[in-house]
């Protein structure tokens, strides 16, 4: 290989230089270009967090609403008995006390096991106004029961009224 000529020299400083300029140029154009998509995506960003926090509430009506919501559920617990609270035995004791207390009579009863609780299924006999009362007795607790099976036989004629019912009571775990 040759040596270069003091000119050849000189043209390929100069050609180097050129490429340097403008793979420089090149990179330049480049990163420019990113950092105005970059400011377009933060001025959009920003518009959006303005709409936000207009349209958001603030803190003290956050925690008022979290405070409301909180008592709402309280409230609504109250209404589920927790599992140490009742049994399936103490709760046939109160049917069948509010059965007595509305004159109807339990013709049978029995305990029926579901996966996710039991049921106690009684066969009465008594008046309509009896069963009426007795019912409206079940929607009006303080707890919420369950009468998942209702059959009423009143063909008779002389105001008695048979029925098959089962009922439990909702439970919640906490």
């Amino acid at each position: 290989m040759s040596r270069l000529s003091k000119r050849e020299r000189v043209l390929l400083h100069v050609l180097i230089a050129i490429f340097t300029l403008v793979a420089v140029g090149f990179y330049f154009t480049i990163k420019t270009e990113q950092m105005i998509s970059l400011q377009q995506k933060i001025d959009m960003l920003e518009r959006r967090m303005q709409k936000v926090t207009v349209n958001s509430p603030d803190g003290k009506n956050l925690q008022e609403k979290k405070a409301l919501l909180s008592d709402r559920i309280r409230i609504e617990n109250e209404k589920y008995y927790h599992r140490d609270d009742m049994d399936p035995y103490q709760f046939s004791i109160v049917i069948r006390n509010l059965l007595s207390a509305n004159e109807l009579s339990i013709k049978k009863y029995q305990t029926i096991e579901f996966t996710d609780h039991t049921s106690l299924e009684f066969s009465i006999s008594g008046s309509v106004l009896g069963l009426i009362e007795f019912l409206k007795a079940v929607s009006s607790a303080d707890k919420y029961w369950n009468i998942s099976f209702l059959t009423l036989d009143a063909r008779k004629g002389d105001g008695v009224v048979d029925a098959i019912f089962r009922i439990h009571y909702e439970t919640v775990d906490e």
